[in-house]
């Protein structure tokens, strides 16, 4: 209504329903009142559920690992045996020891003999090698030389020290 009561009468806009009472409503069977424009977006929502889905399956099934068959085609072919595993299998490897120790001569030499093989044990004071060194050689004959030598004085001593006792034997 105006205010100078002049003219037609018109609502005041912030008192008017917000549903327009002339307006032709559709009632569903169990009597709510639908929306103009209410199926169109349940079919939106429904197409785009469908179409997110077929994405989906479609990623799921792309990125799906699938098995390969691989044909062989070059072979031997054997007859079959029986026989333990320790007759075929062959096996390589490296062992470190705990420890490890140097073993050295006093003399530089050649190895002339040696009584022990790879891997087995030894203990302290057990002979492992002989060596062939000519300088212990040579040392060995000068020293064999002199104990001859020596040997050869004592006897001449004992003959001597013989013959100076028999000689007081006969003095007195």
């Amino acid at each position: 209504m105006s205010n100078d009561g002049s003219g037609p009468a018109v609502p005041d806009k912030r008192s008017m329903s917000i549903v327009n009472e002339n307006a032709v409503h559709h009632r569903s069977p169990r009597g709510h009142v639908r929306r103009a424009g209410g199926r169109r977006q349940v079919l939106l929502a429904v197409f785009a559920l469908v179409v997110i889905g077929g994405v989906v399956a479609a990623a799921y099934f792309w990125f799906l690992p699938h098995d390969q068959v691989y044909r062989l085609t070059d072979y031997q072919t054997s007859a079959v045996t029986v026989t333990t595993l320790q007759d075929t299998v062959e096996i390589s490897g490296g062992v470190n020891a705990r420890s490890w120790a140097t073993v050295g001569a006093p003399e530089s030499g050649t190895i002339d003999r040696l009584y022990v093989g790879e891997g087995d044990w030894v203990t302290q004071g057990e002979l492992i090698a002989t060596l062939d060194a000519e300088s212990v050689q040579d040392t060995l004959e000068t020293t064999q030389r002199d104990l001859d030598r020596q040997l050869r004085e004592l006897n001449r001593f004992n003959l001597q020290d013989q013959y100076t006792m028999r000689g007081y034997a006969r003095q007195r």
